[in-house]
């Protein structure tokens, strides 16, 4: 028996006694330290496998396995990777076109079931309507890329820096960098202070910023649900003159916001703990601006963490569209008249997005709602997102 045969039968076993109450990486790390006889070849090869299988979502469920994993060893690569070989021998997938669309075809022509919208544990009319279905869905077969954004004034060092390293990137926006997602940069920039890891998505809600017509004077800011700050980084790298007041649920959360604004060279702001779907914890004052990037589903990010295409719960959506109901009324108090409340998620879901939106303007209606759109970070090898902002008038 090869390795990876070996391999793929570990995979199985961890798969099949795995459920999705933890990350699957921390399943993964637990099971590691449990089983040193695999050195760090095998943890890459079972890891790799793991997470290949999971792209496979739902489609072909009533398949064994092993022939599960091939069609989505298939799918989730432009070539037969090495490890590969064995697997394909006596194998239907011989013919191994680049396009993933060719591949598509082929599998759907040798397993006439296979159905590419059962990759979703939801249906597609679930989905934001300015989603392109195909596309999205199609992005769950390779592995998002790494992104960071280079911090004001600091281009020229990151890019001497890198290249001085060797290492391989793309500019894709003026100061966005696209990576290889097993590229390690803490040891070669100073995170934070030069660069921000930071999902090109999430970069581009900075676009947002510009339906705000009061830019010059001081504007306060209250990040809501911060957790570690990239949203308020950005927000104080893009906009001149403000004052960032933080919050989030947990008081670990606000001691890692700390450090990380610590090097980001933000000295002054207000940081507190507090849990925003409740309404009796948010502060008296008003803001200029509100920021709730909310907790959700994290549907648009599961390129990353494909395991929950076929473990998600349905019946968690509720649990998340109540606490975003609950997040966006109480905090619409703190918006003074002309202020702007922006509203994230990294959700593909309409009844965490545009939903929540139509909800919110039910009961408050003195808020315009000047623009939503949903961040199409499947076309960049990114993450999915959604952003709105409203205002009070």
């Amino acid at each position: 028996m090869s390795y990876i045969q070996k391999h793929i039968q570990v995979v199985e076993k961890l798969i099949n006694g795995y459920n999705n109450s933890l990350p699957y990486s921390v399943y993964l790390k637990d099971y590691f330290s449990k089983n040193k006889k695999h050195g760090s070849k095998d943890r890459k090869s079972i890891s790799h496998l793991s997470y290949t299988f999971f792209r496979l979502g739902n489609c072909l469920a009533e398949l064994e396995f092993n022939t599960r994993l091939n069609v989505a060893i298939f799918l989730s690569n432009n070539k037969m990777p090495l490890y590969a070989e064995p697997l394909y021998q006596d194998s239907l997938l011989g013919n191994w076109p680049i396009e993933l669309e060719h591949r598509i075809k082929i599998v759907k022509d040798i397993y006439p079931s296979f159905n590419l919208e059962e990759l979703l544990p939801f249906s597609t009319a679930d989905l934001s309507e300015e989603i392109d279905i195909n596309k999205f869905i199609q992005q769950h077969f390779s592995q998002p890329k790494l992104f960071a954004r280079i911090r004001p004034g600091k281009k020229v060092i990151v890019l001497n820096k890198l290249q001085e390293a060797g290492i391989e990137y793309k500019m894709i926006e003026d100061s966005c960098l696209e990576l290889n997602n097993a590229t390690s940069l803490d040891t070669i920039l100073r995170l934070n202070e030069e660069i921000v890891i930071q999902d090109y998505s999430s970069q581009k809600v900075a676009t947002i910023f510009n339906y705000i017509n009061n830019i010059g004077a001081q504007l306060k800011v209250w990040d809501c649900c911060a957790a570690s700050g990239g949203k308020s980084i950005l927000m104080y790298d893009s906009i001149p003159n403000v004052y960032l007041t933080v919050s989030d649920i947990r008081a670990s959360i606000i001691a890692n916001l700390k450090e990380r604004f610590k090097r980001a060279g933000i000295k002054e702001y207000d940081a507190f703990v507090a849990n925003v779907a409740e309404n009796n914890t948010a502060p008296k004052n008003k803001f200029d601006i509100v920021i709730a990037d909310v907790p959700c589903t994290g549907s648009g990010t599961w390129g990353r963490t494909p395991e929950y295409l076929s473990t998600f719960d349905s019946n968690t959506l509720q649990l998340f569209t109540d606490k975003q109901k609950q997040i966006v009324l109480n905090v619409a108090e703190n918006i003074q008249k002309g202020g702007y409340f922006i509203y994230i998620t990294c959700s593909c879901l309409k009844a965490e997005n545009e939903a929540i939106i139509e909800y919110f303007n039910t009961k408050y209606t003195n808020y315009t709602l000047l623009h939503q759109t949903i961040l199409e970070g499947y076309l960049h090898n990114a993450d999915t997102m959604y952003v709105a902002i409203l205002q009070s008038v």
